[in-house]
């Protein structure tokens, strides 16, 4: 039997993540990054993704209308787990609050 791996040792799962992570992150215009307990742990609850945008950005997005980002995080969070995996969580992110976090990320898809 295989021993379980943490996502991040499975080359082939990371292919997946890495390719439709760019694709999001080049039409939504920031980065992706991989975050969470499944770059450490072999059983992760979930697998979680963060689009980290400028706080500018954030706000002329996002600025008085928390159900457009609610309602895209479940729509991609969908779109992610019906292509790799269940239980996605993909969520959007200030840059301030990103930078404020002391936790391991992985960036897996780049805009640019």
């Amino acid at each position: 039997m295989i021993a379980p791996r943490p996502l991040t040792d499975n080359p082939a799962q990371m292919t997946y993540v890495r390719c439709f992570s760019e694709c999001a992150a080049a039409r939504l215009g920031a980065p992706i990054y991989l975050v969470g307990s499944c770059l450490e742990s072999t059983t992760p609850n979930d697998i979680d993704l963060r689009c980290v945008m400028a706080d500018d950005e954030f706000d002329r997005t996002f600025g008085g209308t928390p159900e457009r980002k609610q309602f895209l995080e479940l729509v991609l969070s969908e779109w992610f787990g019906a292509r790799l995996y269940p239980g996605i969580d993909f969520q959007f992110q200030r840059q301030s609050v990103s930078d404020r976090l002391a936790r391991p990320k992985l960036l897996v898809g780049s805009p640019g």
